[in-house]
């Protein structure tokens, strides 16, 4: 319970045992047992408060602690004693998840012992209707302590489910954030290997074309740099302009690279929510390409159907490479199964990738 309640609480525990005995006009020995009872209760009560352990058989205690002292009281109904059941229930459903409504249920049933007794001496439809008003507040509290237990249930599952989500939509972000720099940096460091190779087999042969491919190559990995630095922030651009950038990427490749590139395509990859997956792997297909195989023309075909998107690109290369999925494919084949595609890679007088990916399929 609130630190800031505790003090409310005792005052109204103490105010109630004063009241209590002042009607019940204890003058006896009676008053030893009541006073020793009420301690107990208290004793009890402030040992849960204290070291913040709510077990729950203390709370069955409570409940015969409070009809030992109804029974010791002069008057078969003491309704500044009953109040403490009530004070017992409040704080039951506050503090108790588990159990709570049995442990209500018992000290209920503890509660209304003493009106049994009551109709027998009394028997009327005034007494009548005092029991069953004060049943109806005991209901009252247990039917608003379940349905308060369940909504506070509900919002920590609600934070639970929130914690969760966040914690995924973290990691995918790492992913994707790392896939993005694993694309473009592989990207531009093979493009930037294939000029530096170039330019030292033409060393002794072509100053002049060699000059000409270093200064490329540094102009390249600059560019490299502030791609590689942009990635996140350019990625999530709303206006990136994706047809702009397959052609840039297949453009740029084809002049650093010299390989000859045919590109075939009907799609329109800004009216699209694929556009960065169709790229990704465009990127990923050529500097594969240029990486593990010895192909100098690559094909690339990527068509739309009614329902999905399909691509396609082959190598020229002779010789049967080791399809081994690195991180770089591993990634390209998380983007396209996360919007319900496919994408298979085999060797068929060149190098294949090929596969679809569905229009309006989940974002990554």
């Amino acid at each position: 319970m609130e630190k800031r309640i505790l003090p409310l609480k005792y005052f109204s525990f103490t105010l109630m045992m004063i009241l209590g005995l002042f009607f019940d006009d204890v003058n006896s020995s009676r008053i030893f047992i009541l006073v020793a009872l009420f301690l107990g209760l208290f004793l009890i009560s402030g040992l849960r408060d204290y070291f913040n352990k709510h077990i729950e058989a203390t709370y069955l205690i409570d409940g015969v602690l409070v009809l030992l002292i109804e029974l010791n009281s002069r008057y078969v109904v003491n309704y500044f004693y009953h109040l403490f059941y009530i004070f017992i229930l409040i704080e039951l459903f506050i503090i108790l998840k588990k159990n709570a409504v049995r442990i209500s249920v018992f000290i209920t049933m503890v509660s209304m012992y003493k009106f049994v007794f009551l109709i027998k001496e009394r028997f009327s439809l005034g007494t009548i209707s005092q029991v069953l008003f004060l049943l109806f507040i005991n209901i009252l509290i247990i039917s608003y302590g379940i349905l308060n237990n369940r909504y506070r249930k509900e919002k920590e599952e609600k934070e639970n489910l929130y914690k969760e989500l966040e914690k995924m939509t973290r990691e995918q972000e790492r992913l994707r954030i790392a896939r993005d720099i694993h694309d473009t940096l592989g990207h531009e460091m093979t493009a930037l290997i294939m000029q530096l190779e170039m330019a030292s087999r033409l060393m002794d042969k072509d100053f002049e074309k060699t000059k000409e491919i270093i200064d490329s190559a540094k102009k390249g990995a600059r560019e490299g740099l502030t791609k590689i630095r942009g990635v996140v922030e350019a990625l999530r651009e709303d206006d990136v302009n994706y047809n702009k950038l397959i052609n840039g990427l297949i453009e740029d490749f084809r002049l650093k690279t010299d390989l000859d590139i045919k590109y075939e395509y009907n799609v329109d990859f800004n009216k699209n929510d694929v556009g960065e997956c169709l790229y990704r792997i465009v990127q990923e297909s050529i500097t594969n390409v240029s990486r593990h195989s010895n192909a100098d023309s690559i094909e690339i075909r990527i068509i739309q159907n009614a329902d999905n998107i399909k691509f396609w690109i082959k190598d020229n290369g002779s010789k049967k490479p080791v399809i081994k999925k690195g991180y770089g494919l591993k990634g390209l084949n998380e983007r396209i199964e996360n919007r319900k595609g496919k994408m298979k890679i085999y060797y068929n007088e060149g190098f294949i990738i090929e596969g679809f990916i569905p229009i309006g399929g989940n974002h990554d």
